[in-house]
């Protein structure tokens, strides 16, 4: 890719296991982007890239799989597990975190220090931790 003046700004990659990872990255965030559009998902919450990278022999041959002969029921299986395994952990993340702030919030309570309470009101309210969800924190 040139500029105006002619300069060379950019080169695309010209080895395939570049183009490859650039259109996996591509793919990504295109996943992305249509749960938003669809009005799947307001915030990206599940980064599937930890679970790719811990199975990436089979992501690029189930990849490859769907390139070379059209086969897109194993791709989507895995796409599937994939969301599956990162939404529990996920899960899993959000309630440690909001046990920890429920058990920080007891301790900040116990002290007279209204910075430390305020500060910590203000986490639990952008955590959805403060019971107001009907939840009970």
């Amino acid at each position: 890719m040139k500029d105006g003046g002619g300069r060379t700004v950019y080169t695309p990659p010209q080895d395939p296991a570049e183009i490859v990872q650039l259109m996996s990255g591509l793919e990504r965030i295109l996943n992305v982007l249509y749960l938003v559009k669809e009005g799947l998902l307001d915030t990206p919450v599940l980064y599937l890239s930890n679970h790719i990278v811990r199975t990436k022999a089979d992501y690029y041959r189930l990849l490859q799989s769907v390139r070379a002969e059209d086969h897109w029921e194993d791709w989507v299986l895995y796409m599937l597990q994939a969301v599956e395994t990162t939404a529990r952990q996920t899960i899993g993340t959000v309630q440690a975190i909001k046990v920890a702030l429920m058990d920080d919030k007891h301790r900040v309570g116990r002290s007279n220090d209204d910075v430390n309470v305020a500060l910590n009101d203000i986490l639990l309210r952008r955590t959805g931790s403060d019971g107001a969800d009907g939840s009970g924190g």
